[in-house]
């Protein structure tokens, strides 16, 4: 770690290039695909969520077998404590889908029907265990787009395009139910003294410095990580499948990648710092009300002990 009071300052120069180190994992929430996939001229079976925290969300169903259930190997992962781990696949082929159960112990209904195996018609409602309702449609290009605006819409920060609050508070909810038995991190970051950007160059560049911000943490996140914007210049990031140790290492990578690469301002560097509390979500017993008030409670220790730096223990705290 390393500690310093300077919340962010200012040297005229023209920037340099810096080397990012990005990791790529299993995405979590989706199945995604490049533009480049889908051509404009014809239709892709798709499932459409129509329940929780992803509700609208559009799955494209483009690989020739997906396995759908609450398992981190799982292309479309369902956060839902009645769905199975390995719940059922879907089979692909000339555009058709065929659902099969895997011998899930809540089941699978299509259009309020117990189902084994199924093949999919448009407009055929799916649901997974008791909870999970999706639409099995067909999409064009320009329809899976405008899709994935409205939903990017509902759950993504207008600024930075990180996961809004709401979204983050539902994840972790979800996480903290079904992840019990498994290390995961969740990370409050907050830049140390924003507001003297802000006051010394103006809201617009004020705004452009946390966009630049959230791009390094969106580069410093694996697949399966959840970055958002929480509040002002305030950030929060849950990594799954992780230890305290692990997370504190990806904590302090991202710090000094903040510290390293200034945002560049009419050709001025701007260097910005982070504070960052950090727990282990078994740390709370599941609370995530409380998990939240514990990293924000070490954060403030942070910035109490001299900013730029991550705290996983506030003085006085007791394990």
């Amino acid at each position: 770690m390393s500690g310093g009071d300077n919340g962010f300052r200012m040297v005229s120069s023209h920037p340099s290039a810096s080397e990012e180190d990005t990791t790529s994992d299993t995405h979590l929430f989706a199945v995604e695909e490049d533009d480049d996939v889908l051509d404009d001229s014809r239709s892709w079976p798709c499932l459409i969520s129509m329940s929780g925290p992803d509700s609208g969300r559009t799955y494209i169903l483009d690989q020739r077998e997906i396995l759908i259930g609450r398992a981190d190997e799982c292309d479309i992962l369902i956060m839902d404590p009645t769905v199975s781990r390995q719940h059922a696949r879907l089979y692909v082929i000339s555009g058709e889908v065929e659902l099969f159960d895997l011998e899930s112990s809540n089941g699978i209904t299509v259009n309020s029907v117990r189902v084994q195996r199924c093949n999919l018609r448009p407009e055929d409602v799916v649901r997974f265990g008791r909870n999970s309702t999706f639409r099995f449609a067909y999409v064009t290009k320009a329809e899976k787009d405008y899709l994935q605006k409205l939903f990017d819409s509902a759950v993504r920060d207008p600024l930075t395009g990180l996961y809004n609050r709401t979204y983050f508070t539902s994840v972790l909810e979800r996480s903290l139910s079904l992840r019990r038995s498994r290390p995961s991190v969740l990370m409050m970051l907050d830049l140390d003294r924003f507001k003297v950007v802000n006051d010394s160059f103006g809201h617009p560049v004020g705004d452009q410095a946390l966009q630049h911000v959230a791009t390094l943490l969106a580069q410093e996140s694996r697949g399966q990580d959840v970055a958002a914007r929480y509040g002002g210049e305030e950030f929060m990031m849950l990594l799954h499948n992780v230890s305290l140790d692990g997370g504190l290492r990806v904590a302090e990578r991202i710090r000094s990648t903040i510290e390293g690469a200034p945002f560049l301002s009419s050709g001025h560097k701007i260097f910005m710092t982070l504070s960052i509390g950090i727990a282990g979500t078994q740390e709370a017993g599941g609370d995530s009300r409380k998990l939240i008030a514990l990293v924000d409670k070490r954060l403030y220790a942070a910035k109490n002990q001299g900013r730029n730096q991550t705290c996983a223990m506030a003085v006085g705290e007791r394990f």
